[in-house]
């Protein structure tokens, strides 16, 4: 009968709020949360530096006006005095040239840090669904929680009913029926500490779900789940396959070491080749009036050859290589760590469900059968009711911990794991 009222408690709902499984939480966390907010900011910024990699150097035009006499010429072979006779005008087209490949390269590093970024999303993504998650089932655990602490004030209110009748009859003491009150009083406390925990755990869930979640709802999903049949060696394989943290250091190494690339091809000069019309109004003294002529400029690397901007490429690319290996060795512990909290939960579960519930119930109601015989102490009565309240508690947090420690084992191995048949 406990067991029935438990689980019809736990799956009554009040009206008017919706009502939300684990897949709504979801769906939610991806239209509202602004948990991924800065990581796709990361990526449309990285989008946007891939753009500008591949601009060309923009072409340079100058012009001059020159030969402004502070002194007339006033000889025989001069120009005479006067703006109009001695000016030149002077225009140029300049086009800088990149060489040593250096626009491949920098696009290169661009595209790969692109790939570093949204990567980073998928890793963001994987984290906070995995908090949201956590946080969906706690707030399950917390609903069942509390539905256990109604049902055991709704027990106790009819065990009261019939000690107070007892006490009318002279059955029982005022000492037995204040014991009995009291331990209605404790039921009743503990439901009220249900009730505030479900209430933190819904806020908390609907806080990870974003700001356009709803201001409340009611969680609906089966705590309990069958243990799934997993080879560890086989998750591990997985993990290091589709693991998008190792993916993105992965793309990190490669953005590192196309960064080295672009540094040492900076230290190739770049040329810059021009063209130019000079115009010139001095034709008296000898000059043409028009003239062109070809330019060609090179930067000589004696003082300046970026030797600290490669060494800090290559300091990247070792920080890189290090944080890979760190996040590949990472992995198989992570792994190692959730089965190995995967399993001992599932073991838990297993005794619970393997009779130790039954028999539990099995003694309470013996006890009460004693009881009432007067073979028993009000006393060993409350004792055996408090034991059995404290196993179906410890059950639901037991369960819970397989939930979480299933949801540790597919953040690890970085996807959702098929359920048991």
């Amino acid at each position: 009968m406990f067991a029935v009222a438990l689980v019809a408690l736990a799956a009554s709902a009040p009206a008017g709020r919706p009502v939300w499984t684990e897949a709504d939480a979801v769906a939610a966390f991806e239209k509202n949360s602004p948990a991924l907010v800065d990581a796709r900011f990361a990526e449309a910024t990285a989008r946007a530096e891939a753009v500008q990699a591949g601009a060309r150097p923009n072409p340079n035009l100058s012009t001059a006006l020159g030969n402004i006499p502070l002194q007339a010429n006033l000889t025989g072979s001069g120009n005479g005095a006067g703006f109009a006779h001695n000016y030149t005008t002077n225009l140029e087209l300049d086009q800088p040239i990149e060489l040593g490949g250096k626009r491949g390269k920098r696009l290169a590093a661009a595209r790969s840090a692109v790939e570093e970024a949204r990567l980073g999303v998928d890793d963001a993504r994987r984290s906070a669904v995995y908090a949201l998650r956590t946080a969906f089932w706690n707030a399950v655990r917390a609903r069942e929680r509390r539905a256990l602490a109604e049902a055991v004030k709704a027990r106790y209110g009819e065990t009261l009913r019939i000690m107070r009748a007892r006490f009318a009859s002279e059955d029982i003491s005022a000492v037995d029926l204040d014991r009995v009150e009291l331990e209605g009083s404790k039921q009743e406390n503990d439901l009220a500490d249900a009730v505030a925990a479900e209430r933190a755990a819904v806020a908390e869930l609907l806080r990870l779900a974003g700001p356009g979640a709803p201001p409340d709802v009611d969680v609906q999903g089966t705590l309990r789940t069958a243990p799934a049949p997993l080879d560890e060696a086989a998750l591990t394989t997985r993990a290091l396959a589709s693991r998008p943290d190792l993916a993105r250091a992965r793309a990190a190494l490669s953005t590192a070491r196309a960064g080295a690339d672009l540094a040492r091809a900076e230290r190739i000069p770049d040329v810059t080749v021009g063209v130019a019309w000079t115009h010139s109004a001095a034709v008296a003294a000898g000059d043409n009036p028009d003239a062109l002529a070809v330019t060609l400029s090179l930067p000589l690397p004696i003082f300046d050859r970026r030797r600290g901007e490669v060494q800090k490429a290559d300091v990247a690319v070792s920080a890189a290589e290090r944080t890979l290996a760190a996040t590949e060795a990472g992995i198989g512990r992570d792994v190692a760590g959730a089965w190995a909290r995967y399993a001992a939960a599932a073991e838990k579960v297993a005794r619970y469900e393997g009779g130790a519930l039954t028999r539990a119930d099995r003694a309470l109601e013996v006890m009460e059968k004693t009881y009432r015989a007067g073979e028993k102490s009000l006393l060993e009565f409350l004792e055996a009711e408090r034991t059995d309240i404290a196993l179906r508690a410890d059950y639901l947090d037991t369960l819970y911990e397989l939930r979480e420690a299933r949801l540790e084992l597919e953040q690890a191995v970085g996807a959702q794991l098929p359920e048991a048949a």
